[in-house]
């Protein structure tokens, strides 16, 4: 009994502080809100550009032209002597009608079918996977010094593009999180700073007949934790419904663009959103506890 006594006068006490304040309460949660949203969206897009960079790198191969008029036992040794290749693991010829046939089912342009039929341009290649993605610069090289081929290319560059964009958002995305989560603090630091002048005198009264350290600081804390809570539950609402709607504009604008499924990250999403509101709540509780109470 006397525990649900003391949950009830903390919750009692909350609910007064809430009301009294109602301004800053409300900018505080606003703050919140805006700088988990913006959070979220960093992280969002660098989850997908980092899968995105994943799939690429799954995919890169090496595309190795050949030259015009090669006969056919020249095309099968030199498939044979790719092959024997360190790190090759596949060799594929794709013959100039199947290649305009593959460019025409990518691109979806009908003409290509017509020009097949009068002049194709496009000369034979091999596609060659390697073991991994990063054996791919090392086999196109030594596919370029062979006999009878034209030129090497492979997808590499944009993964590695890719991959530093990836990077350059992680930076960012840090840098943001220091400045928001300064800024939020600072707001939440107020709105308890505000609290806590309106209840100085409660407060040294409360020393003085000797009330534990904890339970002078536990309504603060859970103030704290109710603007960092709050805030972060309307921005995962916020990140929910747009990532949701950027999933299903993609999906019809950019079929080829593949983004995370929201039913398979946002449970763990939303639980660190709501993890990192909460340390912002209760740092900015913490702050403004140390500062004007003069506690550890």
């Amino acid at each position: 009994m006397r525990l649900l006594r003391t949950v009830e006068f903390f919750l009692q006490e909350v609910a007064a502080n809430l009301r009294r304040n109602g301004l800053m309460t409300l900018a505080a949660v606003v703050i919140v809100t805006l700088s988990l949203t913006v959070l979220g969206t960093f992280f969002l897009l660098m989850l997908n550009l980092q899968t995105l960079a994943q799939q690429e790198a799954s995919k890169v191969e090496v595309n190795a032209f050949l030259r015009s008029n090669l006969t056919e036992e020249t095309i099968s040794a030199l498939q044979a002597d790719i092959a024997s290749l360190s790190g090759v693991v596949a060799v594929r010829y794709v013959s100039p009608t199947e290649g305009l046939q593959q460019l025409q089912a990518e691109l979806g342009l009908e003409f290509l079918s017509e020009l097949a039929a009068e002049e194709n341009p496009l000369p034979g290649k091999f596609e060659i996977k390697t073991a991994s993605s990063d054996q791919v610069p090392q086999v196109a090289a030594q596919v370029a010094d062979l006999e009878g081929i034209e030129e090497v290319t492979y997808g590499g560059e944009i993964v590695v593009r890719l991959n530093r964009l990836v990077h350059a958002l992680r930076a960012v995305g840090l840098t943001a999180l220091v400045l928001l989560g300064l800024a939020t603090c600072g707001i939440i630091h107020n709105a308890i700073r505000l609290t806590i002048v309106a209840r100085h005198r409660e407060i040294r009264i409360m020393q003085l007949v000797g009330a534990t350290r904890w339970f002078i600081r536990t309504p603060f804390l859970l103030e704290g934790l109710f603007h960092g809570l709050t805030g972060a539950v309307l921005a995962c609402i916020l990140l929910l419904a747009g990532y949701r709607q950027a999933v299903s504009v993609a999906a019809t604008v950019l079929p080829w663009l593949k983004l995370v499924h929201p039913e398979t990250l946002m449970p763990a999403f939303s639980l660190a959103l709501l993890a990192v509101g909460g340390v912002f709540g209760a740092a900015g509780s913490i702050i403004s506890l140390n500062r004007f109470l003069r506690l550890e």
